[in-house]
Formats: structure tokens, C-alpha cells, sequence
């Protein structure tokens, strides 16, 4: 039963440090039916730290590429200082860009909503057959309970700080990195308190090349992360790493 146990619980962990438990209390933006929600001119540079500071549910995605046939690794939505993060659950059977690029960012939101609802009820299911197949297992039962406020498919997860900084190179004089620290809501340890937050940082290394995906155009950064590497939102704008002349961020 120990390494039942076990097993179910290493699964649990993988599976639930992915989901990005965080911000967007998701006052739904109506873009327009898919495309950009920026002028047809291609806009002027701008700075990420002001960018997500100002953001009104803005959907960034991190991804290997960008392509119709092609999906977002995470979501994330940044609104009013807080953000929110989604994985994208079953990643070939979920939205892909050139899905995604024909939806308005109300309808994308939502989306995600509801795979999280979802997602949340099936970890509580299974939890709570554990629970009762193992009633002498305490951790299986505090595991059930903390779960439980999303067993009906509707519970939201809780939004998330974050935090934007310039990492200094060894000189420092120049910017080595731009990075965004989110503390996201970690559910998948028994044997922890149901609330505690763990450290995610996304660390920009520079602007990432316009890509287009039908009507959607999309700009961003490219990040140190091998695996899923690029950071990108549908815009027109073009984004800029910050610099430290920046007012109001913090520099390490």
C-alpha cells in the first residue's frame, strides 16, 4: 500500500506543479472574433515591466513554436498586477495556435477556465476514492479535503503575485536577463498546508522574430528555458527588454 501510495503521490506532484495556480479574476475582455486586438499598424516597442504592470486580462503563452499546427505549453493571464497560469492539459487534444488565433481572448479565457474546472474535479476524484479505499491513510484524506472546494468542475484557482526585475550582467552596467518571478498555489503535497506557494521565474533573454497565424500576429520574448523557449502574446506591438533607466523596477 506504501508504494501505492507513493506512486499515486509522485503523480499527483507532476501533474499538479504544472498547473500554474494564480491571478486573472477574468473580467473578460471582448477583443475582436480572433485576431489582434491592436490596430493593423505595427505599433511602437514597449517595455514588459510597464506592459504587465497595465495588463487588463493580456493572455501570454509560453511555446516552442509558433505555428498553426503548433500549442502552448502554459497560458498565462496577467490583469490588474496578478496573473493566472493554465497548463495546457492534454497538450495534442487541447487548442492549438491555429485554433487559438480564430478565438477572441474572452473566448480563450474561458476555455482555459473550464479544462482547469475540469482537470481539478478528475485530481479530486481520484483523490477522494483513494481516501475511502484507504481510510487509515491520513494523507490521502487531508489530500481529499483541500480538494474538495473543486470537486463540482467550477472551482477557480487563486490568483498569484508577480514580481518583474533586471538581472545585471558582471559588469553591472548592461541587462543579463529580464526576469518574471510568479509564485504559483501548490496543491500536490499532502503533507504540506493547502495554500502555500511555490517560486517560478521566466527569464527573458531578448525580443523574439514577428510571427503571424492566420489573422493573429504575435510578439515576445525568447526565454533560457531550452524547452519551451519562447514567450509570446498575440500584438502587434513589439516588445523591448527594459533597461536600467527603467523607473520603478527592481534591479538585482
Amino acid at each position: 500500500m506504501k508504494k501505492q501510495y507513493i506512486s499515486f503521490i509522485i503523480a499527483i506532484a507532476v501533474a499538479l506543479s504544472l498547473v500554474f495556480l494564480s491571478a486573472c479574476n477574468a473580467a473578460k475582455n471582448p477583443s475582436n472574433g480572433g485576431g489582434d486586438s491592436s490596430s493593423g499598424t505595427q505599433k511602437a516597442e514597449e517595455g514588459i515591466y510597464e506592459h504587465l504592470k497595465n495588463a487588463k486580462d493580456k493572455i501570454w503563452y509560453l511555446t516552442d513554436e509558433v505555428s498553426k499546427d503548433s500549442y502552448p505549453l502554459a497560458v498565462y493571464v496577467f490583469n490588474k498586477g496578478k496573473v493566472k497560469g493554465y497548463t495546457t492539459f492534454n497538450r495534442d487534444e487541447g487548442k492549438s495556435f491555429g485554433d487559438l488565433a480564430k478565438m477572441t481572448d474572452e473566448e480563450i479565457i474561458e476555455y482555459y477556465e473550464e479544462q482547469e474546472g475540469t482537470f481539478l474535479k478528475h485530481i479530486y476524484d481520484v483523490t477522494a476514492s483513494n481516501a475511502e479505499q484507504f481510510p487509515n491513510d491520513s494523507q490521502y484524506k487531508e489530500l481529499a479535503e483541500a480538494l474538495q472546494p473543486y470537486g463540482d468542475g467550477k472551482g477557480q484557482l487563486p490568483t498569484a503575485d508577480f514580481q518583474v526585475k533586471l538581472v545585471t550582467n558582471d559588469t553591472g552596467e548592461g541587462v543579463a536577463t529580464e526576469d518574471i518571478e510568479i509564485d504559483f498555489l501548490d496543491i500536490s503535497k499532502p503533507d504540506r498546508n493547502f495554500g502555500n506557494f511555490w517560486n517560478y521565474t521566466l527569464k527573458l533573454k531578448h525580443v523574439t522574430s514577428t510571427s503571424k497565424v492566420y489573422n493573429s500576429t504575435y510578439n515576445g520574448f525568447e526565454t533560457e528555458d531550452d524547452v519551451q523557449p519562447l514567450f509570446i502574446t498575440r500584438s502587434k506591438s513589439q516588445f523591448q527588454l527594459d533597461t536600467l533607466k527603467t523607473k520603478g523596477i527592481e534591479v538585482e
